[in-house]
Parts: C-alpha cells; structure tokens; sequence
C-alpha cells in the first residue's frame, strides 16, 4: 500500500496557500473597493457641476445618491464576487468573460457598451502587472499540480474584479453614462490595488515555500537587441526577447512529490523598459508592425535596387527611398561601435542660431530632418575611416528611419500652428540620439522626452496660433524650452525630467486661468441662450394673439414692453406650467374682451368689476420687473382712458400700420427671431451635422491664421459660443451662420484627436507604411 503522506502534505499545502491568497485578496479589496465609492461619490458631483448636457449632469447626480445611500450593499455584492470566484476555483470553474460571447442574437447596446469598458479595463491591467500576475500564476499552477490555470479561472486575475465591480453596479438602476464614468475610475484605481495585493499574494507563497526562486529577467537575443519593435520582457508574437526564469531548479514543495510544475521559464508580453518607462501592450503591438513594415520595404529595396515604382511609392517616406546617400544596411557584423554611432550623432550640427533672442519666431525655419539623417552617415563615416562608408546595421537604421519620420510627420500634423512645428523639429538630432542609446524609447509612453514633446504640442494647439499669435508668452515658454534641450542634453534623460516638471507647472497655472474665465462666460452663455428662447416665446405668444387686430397704441405699448418683460420673468423664474404664468397670459385675452365689449349692460358690468383685477394684476406686474414709475403712471393713464371711451362707445384711436409694423418689429429684434433651418441647402445640411457631433473645445482656424475654441453650444438651438485662447468670449453664432461660413471656406474645423502627438503620429506612419508596402507587392 502507497504512502499517502505525500500526497496528503501536498493537498494540505494547496488548501492552506489558496486560502491565504483568498485571504490577502478579500482584506484587501474589501477596504480599497469601500475608499473607491467614496471617492467616486465626490468625483461624481464634480463632474455634475462640469459645463455640458444638462442630461448627464443628472445622470452623475443619481447615480451619486445611490452609491451614497447603498454603500454596503455595493461592498457586499463587490466582495460576495471575489469570493464566489474563489469557490469555482477550487471547483475548476472558469468564469464567463464578457466578451467571449458570440452569439448572433440581438445585442442589448448598453450592454455591449458595458462589456467594451469591463474588457478595456481588463486588458490594460493585465498588460500593466503582467510580471507578478504570471509569477502567481505559475505558484497557483504548481499549487494545482503543475495544471495551469484558464485565464477565466483565476479569482484573482484583473477580469475578476472587473466583472465584482459589474455585480456591484447591478445593485443600482443607474444611467449607462454614470456607469461608464465609474468604471474609468475604477481603471485609475485597479493597478496600484492589484500591484500590492499581487505583491502580498507572491510575498506569502514565497514564505510557504511555493517556488521561491522564481524571477524575472529582461533577455534581448542578437538579431532583437535594440530594434524599435522589441522590448524588454517582451515575449510571445516578438519570439524570446523577454524571459522568466529560475535561478535554481524549483524546489518541491515540502513533503511533497514533485509534480510536473511549470518549467522555470516563459513568455510575458509586457515589462519595464529599461529606462523605467512603463511599455503598453498597444504600445508594443504598434511598433511591432512599424517594424514589420520597415523590414519588407528594406528587403525590397535592397533586393530591386532602382526597380521602376520603387521611388514614386517610397517618395515621401522619409529616409525609405533609394536616394543618393542611403548607406549600405547589414543584418550582420557591423565595423563601428554603439558609441561611434552615438558619437556620430553629437556631431550633427544643432541650429541654435535660430533660437537667438532677436530672431523672430515667424522667421525659424523647420529643421532639415533628411540632411540631418545624411550628415550622420558622414560623420560616422569620419569616425570609423576606411574608403567605403560603413555598412549600417538594420536595426539602427530602422531607428534612424523612424526618428525621421516621427519629425517629418509632425510637421505635417494640421492640429500644431506651423511655428510651433517648426521649434520642435529641432529636438530631431537630441530624440535621435536618446532612439539609439535606448532601443525601447519609442513603446514608451511616459518617457519624460517624449511626454515633454507631447505636452508643447498641445500647449502649442492651445495657446499659439498660425498667425504667430501667443498668449501668456507660451510661444516664447516652448522656444526656451526647445533651446535648454539643444544646449543642455548630453546623455542622462534627467534633463528632460526636470523641463517636463517645470513646463509642466507653467501649463498647469495657464490651464486654472483658462478654465475659470471659460467657466464663466459658458455660464453666460447659457443664460443668455435661454433667456433668448424665453423671449421667442413670449413674443410668439404675445404677437399671436394681437396680429390681426388694430389695438390703441397704449395697449400694444404695454403688451410688447413691459408686460412682455414681465412675462419672461415668470416663464424664467416659474415655468409654463404655473399659476402666474397662466394669469398673465389670461391679462392679455382679458385686455382684448375689454375692446370688443357689447352693447349689453351685462357685459359692461362684468367688465368695470374685472377691471380692478386687472388694474392690480399690471401694478403687480410693474413692481415685479421694476418699471420705471413715471412710465407706468403715464401708461396706466394711457390705458384707462381707452377703457373709458370703449365704455361710452366712443370710436377708438386705433395705432396708424406703419407704426404698429415699426413697434412689432423692434419687439421681434430684442427678442431674436428663431433661425429656420427648414430651408436650408444639402452642404449646408452637412455641414450642420458635422457641428452638431462637435465636443466642447474643439478648435476653429480662420483664413488669416488665428484660432478661436467651441467653449459651448446649446444643440437645441444650436447656438455655439467661441472663445480665443485665453477663455474670453470673442462670438455667439448660430448654426447656420457657421454652416456658411465653413462652406466658402472662411473658417475651418480644426480635425481633432485625443491621441498624443507621438501617438497619433507613429499611427500615421503606420498607416503609411502600410498602403506604400501593399504598392511595392
């Protein structure tokens, strides 16, 4: 009979090091999931206050209150997850994932909207942490006798408490729209709580002796070694640049049999990059195909040197054609030295004298990025000597290449003013030099030079315009910055650190400036726009029920002024809906019965005692809106006297046409007439309904170059309030105004994209790469 010793320490092993995992889990969760709901619950009403649809406002107030009323309940139901995720574990279940369902059935929108942020959530925590969530991982698997787990199985993974926060929501009937803001907080919130609960997790296994001398370690094979599409710890569709592995042989657990464990190394498709930067799987994945790119055009080139086509498709990739001074590329031995290739850099020359005090902004030049590129080749061929220039190696000159176009593309981005694009072109030579020092400078995203990059291009978009215009001297603030680069980079990136901060700050004090001008005058604004519709209203109502009759001049006067006035008060302050309102609609049918009396002394009577209603009702009126005094004695005087000679049957003074017209239409002015949009043509229609998609803050670029930003627009009405660059109100325009004016080409939307300048160029490269490869095939 076997001895069941082993086997028993081995399942008592397993039991104690799950629970302990479930434990650290739990505890953690539970206290930091408690701190996100209060958080959220005081970020969900600063976001109501924001300016935007009034719809969503309220949709961030509900869901407000029910996170505050419900708080328990939702860390129940959060917890009562996790933990039922540990159950099926143990079971080995493997939970559903949102987005593994297929089915071709009708698809609810709002539960595909929620599916999208839970898997967007997952994946880039997944692609974050992918270093200590593997080595769990592979401690669970030894745990479960050497048997990986499924991805859906794992309790602790990030799509498990991605779909805990969905059970949670489900707790409250709240607005998609709340839903999706609470999950992009809880994105923020998920990473530094699953990096320390992960970090306990693995401390604790350690402890328990469950694979102790598991690492992890960046490895870089010779033909992966600095190309700009492998980095770091990178592993899986970039073969083996990135690897886990054990120092010593694993050690079975004690009193236990070995089991067939998880061998000691593998792949993780995401780590730090050597620098400290964090590297995105999109990132990565990007770059990766850029560098796929670059490979099938060099092996085109080089293996059809001249081929007809060859030039007219690679033209305008820079760097990529076969012009005269494209060097040798090796995929072997090279004769220089990383340094030389670094020293050959240093030597470009650096225009600095463009950056002189006295030299007009409007007057720098861009920089010559293909004779920078042809400059380095000869200086590298000064430093290595022989009679040939060197052979470059091809991963230096696909990060030669890429810098290039990294440069050559920005100055084609329409969204940075042409002087703005212009000082930054001339940080090319300084990021080509950090390119080939640092292979993974391009996957990544928070590098401070590239972050610096990105945020004077946005400062740029923002405060600077085509016309060399500048506000709060940030033109100037960019200049400085670019220039302390040019004389300051050597080698260390600490540099950059330190520019970023301090630019950084500027911006940050511009921003507060900007935002709170443009708070108030969108406040305006709105106010305004609906105090104009209340007027088109009362003006309506008013002139509907007079416009085909001839009143004395006293009673229009009144109607069209100041009780007109009065009556915007109280649709402003109390709605349609109201007692008020309905009574001073009610004056104006009773003012009219009053001309158009019988003869019957019934009528009379019932008129001279309404009278005195209406007598107290304009008093009352006149006091509400502060009439002046002396006009209303003299109106009121104006008024009885008419009412006087009606009830003597008098003829009445009627108010001659032209001047009933004349006072008709100066009411009409001061109200605002309604814009028609019934007849308006199709590039008109168009162009309406690409402004009615328009995000608050999207820019406007007139011929002469100057900018002007969508602060606000009421899309009821579609009345668009612009302000310039410092948030003060420059025009309020109507929707068919602005629909016009983009026809004939006056003004122009600026094409925006929330992507980051470096981002959204290296996806135009791509996307030129691309179409330029599928032409050579």
């Amino acid at each position: 009979m076997s001895d069941p010793g082993p086997n028993t320490n081995w399942k008592q092993l397993s039991q104690s090091g799950l629970a302990k995992v479930k434990e650290i889990v739990l505890d953690g969760s539970r206290t930091a999931f408690s701190d996100f709901l209060h958080d959220t619950h005081d970020k969900l009403m600063e976001l109501a206050q924001k300016p935007g649809p009034s719809a969503k406002g309220f949709d961030y107030l509900y869901a407000r209150s029910g996170i505050g009323s419900q708080h328990a309940e939702l860390v129940a139901a959060f917890e009562a997850h996790l933990d039922q995720c540990f159950e099926n574990f143990a079971q080995g279940k493997s939970e559903q994932d949102p987005a593994a369902d297929v089915s071709l059935a009708l698809v609810n929108h709002e539960e595909m909207e929620e599916d999208v942020a839970v898997v967007a959530t997952r994946q880039k925590a997944e692609a974050e942490l992918m270093q200590p969530l593997w080595e769990l991982n592979q401690r669970m698997a030894l745990l479960n006798q050497g048997k990986k787990p499924s991805e859906g199985s794992l309790p602790f993974a990030p799509g498990s408490f991605c779909n805990a926060l969905r059970s949670a929501l489900n707790v409250l009937d709240i607005p998609l729209s709340a839903k999706l803001v609470i999950y992009k907080l809880f994105e923020r919130k998920l990473i530094p709580l699953l990096e320390e609960i992960y970090k306990q997790a693995n401390k604790a296994l350690i402890e328990m002796g469950v694979l102790p001398n598991l690492r992890f370690k960046a490895e870089r094979s010779p033909q992966q070694a600095g190309g700009p599409g492998a980095a770091a710890g990178a592993g899986g569709e970039v073969g083996d640049a990135g690897e886990f592995y054990l120092d010593e042989q694993p050690q079975a657990a004690p009193g236990a049999a070995s089991p067939a464990g998880p061998a000691g190394s593998g792949q993780a498709p995401g780590a730090a990059a050597p620098g400290g930067g964090r590297i995105s799987s999109d990132a990565r994945k990007l770059l990766q195909n850029i560098d796929s790119l670059q490979d099938k055009i060099i092996a085109y080139t080089n293996q059809n040197p001249g081929a007809a086509g060859t030039a007219e498709a690679l033209g305008s990739l820079p760097g990529l054609g076969p012009d005269e001074y494209r060097p040798t590329i090796t995929r072997g031995s090279v004769n220089y030295q990383p340094e030389q290739l670094v020293e050959a850099v240093e030597r470009i020359p650096r225009a600095t004298q463009f950056f002189a005090e006295d030299i007009p902004t409007a007057d720098i030049q861009p920089a010559a990025i293909a004779m920078a590129k042809q400059q380095l080749v000869e200086h590298l061929h000064g430093i290595v000597g022989g009679d040939e220039p060197p052979a470059i190696a091809e991963v230096d000159m696909k990060t030669i290449d890429l810098v290039g176009m990294l440069f050559e593309y920005m100055l084609d981005d329409e969204q940075v003013p042409d002087c703005v694009k212009a000082l930054l072109s001339h940080l090319h030579t300084p990021f080509l030099k950090i390119a080939v020092q640092d292979r993974d400078f391009f996957m990544q995203e928070d590098h401070p030079a590239r972050m610096l990059l990105d945020a004077m291009a946005d400062a740029g978009i923002n405060w600077v315009g085509n016309d060399g215009s500048s506000e709060f001297g940030m033109l100037d603030t960019i200049r400085s910055t670019v220039r302390s680069v040019l004389d300051g980079y050597q080698n260390e990136p600490q540099l950059f650190t330190q520019l970023l901060m301090e630019f950084g700050a500027y911006v940050q004090k511009v921003e507060l400036k900007v935002q709170l001008m443009e708070k108030r005058v969108a406040e305006n604004a709105r106010g305004e726009d609906r105090l104009r519709g209340v007027k088109q209203r009362v003006n309506q109502e008013v002139q509907q029920r007079i416009a085909n009759k001839d009143l004395p001049s006293s009673i229009l006067l009144l109607l069209l002024k100041p009780w007109s006035d009065y009556m915007a008060f109280l649709l402003l302050r109390y709605g349609d809906k109201s007692d008020s309102w309905s009574e001073a609609v009610n004056l104006i049918e009773d003012l009219l019965w009053g001309l158009e009396l019988s003869d019957s002394n019934e009528d009379k009577l019932r008129w001279r005692q309404h009278y005195h209603w209406i007598e107290s009702t304009i008093e009352k009126g006149f006091e509400s809106i502060g009439y002046d005094p002396g006009k209303a004695v003299k109106l009121k005087r104006s008024i009885d006297r008419v009412y006087q000679l009606n009830s003597t049957q008098r003829s009445q003074e009627t108010t001659p046409t032209e001047v009933k017209q004349k006072m008709l239409s100066m009411a009409q002015k001061e109200a605002g007439k309604p814009v028609d949009y019934s007849a308006v043509t199709e590039q008109e229609q168009k162009q309406l309904d690409v402004l009615r998609e328009l995000k608050f803050g999207a820019w406007f670029e007139y011929k002469d170059g100057h900018r002007e930003k969508l602060a606000w627009f009421n899309p009821d009405t579609l009345h668009f309030l612009f302000v310039d660059q410092t948030g003060r109100r420059t025009a309020m325009c109507n929707g068919l105004e602005l629909a016009q004016r983009l026809n004939v080409e006056e003004v122009r939307i600026i094409t925006e994209s929330e992507l980051p300048l470096v981002e959204r160029t290296l996806e135009s490269i791509y996307s030129d790469l691309n179409d330029k490869t599928q032409a050579l095939e």
